[in-house]
């Protein structure tokens, strides 16, 4: 589960930023996840949970927005939702597109006292 290594990460790097802002407690941590990121953001919820036992970050809202994927046609210039890596254009079957969104994977927003 490589979820798990993902959070221990993030939580590493959250768990710093707090101290460095002298928060004794975390309230709510957003992340963003990419369709195409690769991370299942119910493994990422139990993930932390475990992680974060013990910490100031334990019982804290952990909320994932997942991000969609979408590309752009290269040919055409339409901007359209994708599911897989290598997007056809629904418009005119152009295969020169560049996806814009989907591999996000990082944390947004954290909150605290």
């Amino acid at each position: 589960m490589h979820e798990a290594a993902i959070v221990e990460s993030a939580l590493e790097l959250i768990l710093a930023k707090a101290e460095e802002h002298h928060l004794t407690k975390i309230r709510r941590i957003t992340a963003k996840v990419g369709e195409l990121s690769g991370a299942l953001p119910e493994a990422m919820q139990f993930a932390f949970q475990n992680a974060s036992q013990g910490t100031i970050a334990e019982g804290s809202d952990f909320t994932i927005e997942q991000v969609e994927a979408t590309a752009s046609c290269g040919s055409c210039g339409i901007t359209f939702p994708i599911r897989f890596y290598h997007p056809v254009c629904p418009s005119c079957g152009g295969l020169d597109n560049q996806v814009l969104t989907g591999y996000e994977l990082y944390i947004d927003t954290m909150e605290g006292d």
